[in-house]
């Protein structure tokens, strides 16, 4: 004798997958014409490029400027 009488579930999805595909709802679009939020975008990734080139700012510290590092004899 069965002991649900309501539909069956397999055992290839687990109840926590099901939870995980139903949570992936995004919010609705934002219009992307606003130039200010388009300036601010391009600033940042320009600034997180900078960084990463080791280009942010102009300090150098004596260690990497050649001329620093010369000795008097």
């Amino acid at each position: 004798m069965p002991r649900s009488h309501g539909r069956q579930r397999g055992p290839s999805q687990p109840r926590q997958v099901l939870g995980a595909r139903v949570a992936r709802i995004s919010p609705p679009a934002r219009h992307d014409n606003n130039p200010t939020d388009l300036g601010i975008a391009t600033n940042i990734r320009a600034r997180c490029a900078a960084v990463q080139n080791g280009q942010r700012g102009q300090r150098l510290s004596a260690m990497a400027d050649p001329t620093l590092n010369a000795t008097v004899s």
